[in-house]
């Protein structure tokens, strides 16, 4: 009897030892990158008061190891040329609603109307729930305002409309005037 209750506990002993791990790791699936890119001849904006000319910026695992003008290269790194192009850190807003209109609010009443259709066709039954709204239907690039996000410190917007539940689609708007916004 007591050999059949040993052969027992030595058969759920062995069992826990195929078992799942307790404290699983949930880190998700992550890539180790480890790359190295030098970004040479740009006119480089280490403040704004100091400026590179004809510099190199080079970059290891996504931060800065080393900006100026007589940096060595390793073997390993993918070089890019940016001649007759500026580099210049800056702040990136992620939750605007540059260059898009706000959206009227209907007038009248002090009661609140409905602001949409709740009898359009082909949507949710909730008309907050706006997925189909894209922002470059909408956009339209405002310089004044440009302006002073640049000079805040700004040099990218995550732009989009600041109505309803879901509210659709973003758009990454570069606040450079000059540049080409379009994907």
């Amino acid at each position: 009897m007591k050999k059949s209750y040993l052969l027992l506990l030595l058969f759920f002993c062995s069992l826990s030892a195929f078992s799942q791990e307790y404290f699983p790791k949930n880190d998700g699936v992550k890539t180790e990158n480890h790359t190295l890119t030098a970004f040479t001849n740009a006119k480089i904006y280490v403040t704004p008061t100091q400026v590179i000319e004809n510099g190199t910026l080079l970059i290891q695992d996504g931060k800065v190891v080393r900006t100026g003008t007589n940096i060595s290269i390793p073997k390993n790194a993918t070089v890019v040329d940016l001649t007759g192009k500026s580099v210049y850190p800056s702040f990136i807003d992620p939750y605007s609603d540059f260059g898009i209109a706000k959206p009227k609010r209907n007038s009248g009443s002090w009661r609140a109307a409905p602001q949409y259709d709740a009898q359009r066709t082909g949507y949710y039954w909730n008309d907050h729930i706006r997925p189909d709204i894209n922002p470059i239907d909408k956009f339209s690039f405002d310089n004044k305002k440009a302006t002073d996000l640049l000079k805040a410190g700004f040099g990218t917007v995550n732009t989009h409309m600041h109505d309803g539940i879901v509210r659709g689609n973003g758009m990454l708007v570069a606040l450079n005037s000059k540049a080409d916004n379009s994907v």
